[in-house]
């Protein structure tokens, strides 16, 4: 696991969210991207981020609302997935 900083996700927030004890937690960032929202109005950070577990939207949420308020010049924050280890279910 790689640590993440408490000021995006407490460590208590990350066990709840995972399911897993913190050893067993795997969250690898494996690219950050900074660019010029389309309306030039603001910076898009897209991290690329390997997971070994489904993250509920509602941390999803909570981390973007963190990173944004960090970046001063920040609009938004997108998060792309790739998970290793897991069965992703089907959508109906």
């Amino acid at each position: 696991m790689i640590k993440i900083s408490e000021e995006i996700l407490k460590k208590e927030e990350l066990l709840e969210a995972s399911g897993k004890s913190e050893q067993d937690t795997d969250i690898e960032i494996t690219n950050i991207l900074l660019e010029e929202s389309d309306d030039k109005s603001g910076l898009v950070i897209t991290i690329d981020t390997k997971l070994n577990f489904v993250l509920p939207k509602k941390y999803e949420r909570l981390i973007k609302e963190r990173v944004v308020s960090r970046v001063g010049h920040a609009k938004r924050v997108r998060i792309n997935y790739t998970y290793t280890g897991i069965k992703i279910p089907d959508r109906e």
